[in-house]
């Protein structure tokens, strides 16, 4: 038969080598598992391996290697990963599994239904609503393990299983965050062709009619034809990609027996049903997290681009049909890699090309992390509502509407809810050498004491133990870095000792010279936790920065700006703005938090002229709504007036929004409406002139005097 071009058969478009024949295999045979190292990488030493199944919901049994961190305790985040279409999980579904276990998940690398070692029969067939169904039921198996944290799974999907992984988490909310890494549309790719050069009814029928006949010709001849994977040797006028495409599956960098792009490639009529399919119609819904990665220079580079703007805006390029926009979009990223092809994010292409780091980074956010075992403040927060609520009596109806106001809040479990707390290093001598720990979990006792909560198996601890001394030294975003390095290594492994520069207090504790705030103390009481060694500490001294005190020697935080942790979205926090005086806020009012200028954020001048009758009338409704909207709207980032001195009707007020949304909330908020209402007949002309700030970054915090 002539050769084709593997639009016909393989939703990978590889050109396909000659067709070859076999024989049908017997439906539903049991399915062997190879327990040898056959992956194209090295084994790691870093994590734990073993062969898993799982059934789909489709009755068909499926194929994975399971990856654990070694000395992984409790429930952990996990991850399912596919891919690329028509490879197997000894190629790079396999490597990207296991370099995320060795960064502390619990990870699966599958065999899609009818391929590798996975069953179903006949073989090398793919559907999309299968294919979905894999990714759904490999959740499903992830979501029943005992170490497994069933609220942060997320899914890595590569190449056409990366548009696959992007259906699935359009399905299925438990999906917490998804990857899709160098990806394929496969509906759209086997419909249209290449830059849907193909899109039209001309085409689609040509290779409609190829199928039928590859179709009846197997059922004459009781056999499965097959496509053919990339094709050896190659032609000379082989474009860029399918040399790409053969230096992996073809050379021992990435080739393997069961994979069907490495030797005889998909069944003739197996892809059949992607072609009239076209399955991201419901991908601008999805509320999970998304990250779409692509190499700059990778031929798939416009599946990407295109499925994100559609995901983003519910409209895009190549995308027939238009939708609403994502009712989350702040969590979706679309990465480009330089100078990387497609293949290259299969393996790193022998350059370092995957960015492991981004991709943990976006998993880590993500898949948010549990705090359950942190349990004794909650508790102590629990007794103390019940206390307080025993000593007041209440008569039936009070009691209705108490009942009534708690059932509006839902119930998320007994998890700790007291965060972000402040980012400290905590500094100790650990068998006589300085070592750095990055700590989040320290909270005030009395006004005398700290108490430092780390977990027992810290290698710190052992040092704090023995001399009953550290030193706790606040961070700020200079020191962040650096910070964040300590807390990520262990001092059992790695030398910590030369990351700060540090000398040594009066009370023998390691002190960071860049930490504007220090504390040295000595550890009176240990509380022991599940988990946990909480360190009771007296203050023995106290270290600052000229710089982080006011006039009087008093500390100043919003000189000094001490970063947060925010533990179950695992992020850093700035600090720094004071929004009002404790006891005084009703009498002295200050400014809630604000958001940051965004793209289409909006700076205005509004000039407005007033009937001189009108003046004092008017500047007290102006005054209102400028207090309230300063002190209680995060958008609302200044409302500063002043008059002419000829003219005192005439206004000038500079309003500027953090984003767009934010302004429709503002003119829709009830005390805009009281003050456009009121003084319409106040108003004798008013222009709206929008602005460029030459700074974006400049923020200026007036009330309307």
């Amino acid at each position: 038969m002539n050769r084709l071009f593997t639009f016909i058969a393989t939703a990978l478009i590889f050109w396909a080598g000659n067709l070859t024949k076999v024989k049908a295999e017997i439906m539903n045979k049991e399915i062997q598992l190879v327990q040898d190292w056959d992956k194209t990488f090295p084994k790691s030493e870093k994590v734990k391996h073993e062969k898993v199944t799982f059934k789909t919901q489709y009755g068909l049994t499926l194929a994975a290697d399971l990856y654990i961190p070694k000395n992984a305790e409790g429930k952990l985040p996990a991850i399912a990963v596919s891919g690329p279409f028509g490879a197997v999980k000894e190629q790079c579904s396999g490597l990207y599994a296991q370099t995320m276990a060795e960064r502390g998940f619990i990870t699966i690398a599958f065999d899609p239904s009818f391929t590798g070692e996975s069953s179903g029969e006949p073989r090398r067939t793919a559907s999309p609503d299968i294919n979905t169904e894999d990714f759904l039921a490999a959740v499903d198996y992830l979501s029943m393990r005992d170490d497994v944290d069933a609220g942060r799974i997320g899914i890595i999907g590569i190449c056409g299983w990366g548009g696959i992984a992007l259906n699935a988490a359009a399905q299925d909310p438990r999906i917490k965050a998804t990857a899709a890494i160098t990806m394929y549309d496969m509906s759209r790719v086997s419909g249209n062709g290449y830059f849907d050069a193909d899109d039209s009814e001309e085409k689609r029928y040509s290779v409609r009619k190829a199928w039928a006949e590859a179709r009846t010709a197997d059922l004459k001849n009781r056999t499965f034809t097959m496509a053919g994977g990339v094709v050896d040797p190659l032609p000379e006028n082989a474009p860029q990609f399918v040399k790409d495409y053969h230096a992996y599956y073809k050379t021992p960098r990435g080739y393997h027996k069961r994979s069907g792009n490495s030797n005889e490639g998909w069944r003739t009529t197996g892809c059949q049903a992607y072609a009239n399919t076209r399955f991201l119609y419901y991908i601008n819904e999805i509320r999970s997290a998304v990250l779409i990665v692509h190499g700059e220079k990778a031929h798939s580079r416009y599946f990407g681009e295109s499925a994100f703007r559609y995901m983003m805006d519910g409209k895009a390029e190549g995308y027939d049909f238009a939708r609403k926009p994502n009712p989350v979009p702040n969590n979706k990223q679309l990465l480009i890699i330089p100078g990387a092809s497609h293949c290259d994010l299969y393996d790193g292409g022998g350059k370092g090309m995957i960015p492991w780091d981004n991709i943990e980074e976006f998993l880590k956010k993500n898949l948010k992390y549990d705090t359950m075992k942190i349990r004794f403040i909650n508790a102590v927060c629990i007794l103390a509502l019940i206390l307080a609520s025993a000593s007041k009596s209440a008569n039936a109806s009070q009691l209705k509407d108490k009942e009534m106001m708690i059932t509006e809040k839902k119930n998320i479990g007994s998890k700790l809810a007291l965060y972000p707390m402040p980012v400290t290093v905590v500094g100790a001598e650990v068998n006589g050498k300085v070592n750095w720990l990055l700590v989040a979990h320290v909270g005030i006792i009395g006004h005398d004491r700290i108490l430092v909560s780390m977990s027992d198996k810290h290698y710190t601890n052992q040092g704090i133990i023995e001399s009953k001394k550290l030193s706790v030294n606040l961070v700020d975003q200079k020191m962040l870095s650096k910070a964040d390095y300590v807390g990520s290594v262990s001092g059992a492994s790695v030398d910590k000792s030369g990351v700060f520069d540090f000398h040594w207090g009066k009370n023998g504790s390691p002190v960071i010279d860049a930490s504007q705030l220090v504390m040295e103390c000595n550890v009176v009481d240990i509380y022991k936790s599940d988990g946990f060694d909480n360190f009771i500490c007296s203050i023995a001294n106290t270290y600052a920065a000229p710089e982080v005190l006011d006039d009087n020697g008093r500390l100043d935080y919003t000189q000094l700006k001490p970063v947060l942790f925010e533990f179950p979205t695992y992020s850093y926090i700035a600090t720094g703005e004071i929004i009002g005086k404790c006891l005084k806020l009703d009498k002295e009012p200050s400014m809630c938090v604000k958001e940051p200028m965004t793209a289409d954020g909006i700076v205005r001048l509004s000039k407005i002229e007033v009937y001189p009758q009108y003046l004092d009338e008017y500047m007290k409704y102006a005054t209102e709504v400028g207090e309230i909207s300063l002190r209680t709207e995060p958008g609302v980032l200044t409302m500063y007036a002043v008059g002419e001195k000829e003219n005192p009707c005439k206004i000038t007020i500079l309003e500027t929004y953090a984003s767009h949304e934010a302004y429709e909330k503002h003119i829709a908020s009830e005390h805009f409406q009281k003050y456009k209402q009121g003084t319409l007949h106040m108003v004798k002309s008013l222009v709206l002139s929008d602005q460029t700030p030459l700074n974006p970054a400049n923020r200026i915090k007036n009330f309307i005097q």
